[in-house]
């Protein structure tokens, strides 16, 4: 299997995860190896060069495109610049593996998926909670049957997170979209199908720096009855001591807090404990993994940018329930019925 030349645009805070799953532990194996980075930033630039041993360093989008010595470039900018960079790229020839979340909105990503088919490229996004180690065993588990057919499942996540600046702190879309996108995506990967309605509500409580929303419900319903339920709280003064996912089926019950995914059977004597303990940063390096496996062997990877926009769907779903208050109903692709707007995922752009 050939050895890929990687270049990361971006050496932002999130470069670190991908730095350190690409080089240390199993890394990457034989797969491929980063070559080149790329930030405006030349302080960033320096300190993520030096501190991983990278020599070759650019400072224009340009000198990356055309360093032949780089086959897949991992994008990590802010979403609302997405297209400007990973549309070029895919015309360069390069394959692009994408932060979540994949667009700043459902348009865009549509966009950049139709760009990369007609440049015979891959393009897939890094929703990396699917390789953690307790989205792994609850997958493994839920796949073999452990608790029966899936009935519904519920996410609460309840945190301290106050953004320093950056364009999290700015952005009009915040804990949806940065973080329970995760969740969205989660859903669908145990569900094993799409959503058939969406309905959300939002609030931005003031108590943090950020403009965007920080307290978030959502609920879906798939189009085989599943219900899923996400809380997404960031001001919570618990401060992250509530983190727990739970799984009902018709034979049992699973539930992943930390490290620990426990099964419960119907007769509550069928307890068992899975310790999914994992290094978090290797997560990255199986989104980098799936995908140049998948150029290696010309197929599509699971999480490709077109499997990325039924969960984009689900999170532009949302963000248009909370801002009509009622629900939206999505068609049996995942994707909304209607048209999709072309405004921003944000809450504060109603209208534009």
């Amino acid at each position: 299997m050939p050895s890929f030349g990687i270049g990361l645009l971006g050496c932002g805070r999130i470069s670190e995860n991908h730095l350190r799953g690409y080089r240390h532990g199993d890394g990457l194996g034989d797969l491929g190896e980063i070559v080149a980075l790329c930030d405006v930033n030349e302080t960033l630039l320096e300190q993520q060069g030096t501190k991983h041993q990278v020599t070759t360093r650019y400072r224009r989008l340009e000198d990356l495109v055309a360093d032949d010595r780089v086959d897949v470039v991992t994008v990590l900018t802010p979403p609302d610049v997405r297209t400007g960079v990973v549309i070029p790229l895919l015309e360069a020839g390069k394959h692009v593996l994408v932060e979540k979340p994949f667009a700043h909105t459902l348009a865009e990503a549509k966009e950049m998926v139709a760009a990369a088919e007609a440049c015979d490229r891959l393009l897939a996004v890094n929703q990396n909670y699917r390789w953690r180690a307790d989205t792994l065993k609850l997958k493994e588990l839920v796949d073999a049957g452990a608790i029966g057919e899936v009935l519904g499942m519920h996410q609460l996540h309840a945190m301290w997170r106050d953004e320093g600046p950056g364009w999290r702190r700015t952005t009009d879309y915040l804990a949806l979209a940065v973080m329970a996108v995760h969740w969205l995506d989660r859903f669908r990967w145990l569900a094993r199908d799409e959503g058939a309605s969406v309905y959300a509500a939002t609030r931005s409580t003031g108590l943090l720096q950020s403009q965007g929303e920080d307290w978030a419900a959502v609920t879906v319903r798939f189009r085989n009855g599943v219900i899923a339920h996400m809380t997404e709280d960031w001001c919570s003064a618990s401060r992250h001591k509530a983190d727990t996912f739970l799984v009902d089926g018709t034979k049992g019950s699973l539930v992943a807090e930390g490290k620990l995914v426990t099964r419960y059977g119907r007769d509550n004597g069928d307890e068992q404990v899975h310790d999914a303990a994992g290094d978090f940063a290797a997560s990255f390096a199986h989104s980098m993994q799936v995908l140049l496996e998948a150029i290696a062997s010309g197929t599509e990877p699971s999480i490709s940018g077109r499997d990325n926009l039924n969960t984009m769907a689900l999170l532009d779903g949302a963000y248009r329930s909370a801002e009509a208050g009622e629900v939206v109903h999505l068609a049996h692709n995942g994707r909304p019925a209607a048209a999709p707007s072309e405004r921003s995922l944000g809450v504060a752009n109603v209208g534009r």
